[in-house]
């Protein structure tokens, strides 16, 4: 059997593109142990035979009745489909399987223990905060002192394990429990070798101040010094009208006693 571009083209978009496409969307709903080359490539060689096996029948159906042959641009989006559209329904599959630990709850209906799928526990908790909508996170730096924090959706804490920098979008000064939000800031980046403990809190877990005290204050005083002006306007034209009234009786005084 002899290979000619073409053929190679072939089994590199069959055993390899179905299973890179594969790794890839699953990727992106999983965090995965750094792997290496030669690991990568089995991997995606096992997808694309997943992917192969499952359609099989339509592959077979085609050469079976000289479909490719008869319709040759039909041939070419039915190639496209099972070649890059079906491997990205898959990788969407295997994300939700791994996402929801279908695997793992069977196991353990069986009594058999599986391993987290979760490489580290960094990687564990700040997916979870990502995924409840966020927390707020307490940071110990090496050298005592403390870094309060929201770790929202701007955040970022990195997967990868040689760099575990944590960037939180919100920073917070905080005093027993007791945060209150830094303005004119757009977040704290700490690098990973300043990092010593992470303590993470709910909402519950914590009494906020800050922006929102500043604002009712302002407002109260505004209101205060509103009455007071409103106040000192009213007795001045009291007082005002009262003279005139004093004045103008006393000259008509005046003038009878006179004629």
């Amino acid at each position: 059997m002899t290979f000619n571009n073409i053929n190679i083209v072939l089994l590199t978009l069959t055993f390899l593109v179905p299973g890179y496409l594969i790794q890839s969307t699953f990727s992106l709903m999983s965090i995965r142990r750094g792997e290496t080359k030669e690991l990568l490539a089995l991997r995606f060689l096992t997808f694309s035979t997943l992917n192969l096996a499952l359609c099989y029948p339509w592959i077979l159906y085609a050469y079976q009745n000289d479909y490719i042959s008869n319709h040759p641009f039909l041939t070419i989006r039915y190639f496209l489909l099972i070649n890059f559209l079906i491997p990205v329904i898959l990788g969407f599959a295997i994300g939700i399987v791994d996402k929801f630990q279908l695997i793992k709850r069977l196991l353990g209906a069986v009594k058999l223990t599986a391993l987290h799928s979760t490489p580290t526990a960094w990687d564990y908790k700040f997916h979870e905060a990502s995924e409840a909508g966020g927390c707020w996170v307490l940071v110990t730096l090496k050298d005592g002192s403390i870094i309060g924090g929201y770790f929202g959706r701007r955040s970022l804490a990195s997967s990868t394990s040689a760099e575990r920098d944590l960037y939180l979008e919100d920073a917070y000064m905080v005093v027993g429990n007791v945060w209150t939000k830094l303005v004119n800031t757009d977040g704290v980046l700490i690098t990973k070798g300043e990092i010593g403990v992470l303590n993470f809190f709910t909402e519950g877990d914590i009494r906020t101040s800050g922006e929102g005290e500043g604002e009712g204050e302002g407002e109260g005083e505004g209101e205060g010094e509103g009455e007071g002006e409103g106040e000192g306007e009213g007795e001045g034209e009291g007082e005002g009208e009262g003279e005139g009234e004093g004045e103008g009786e006393g000259e008509g005084e005046g003038e009878g006693e006179g004629t």
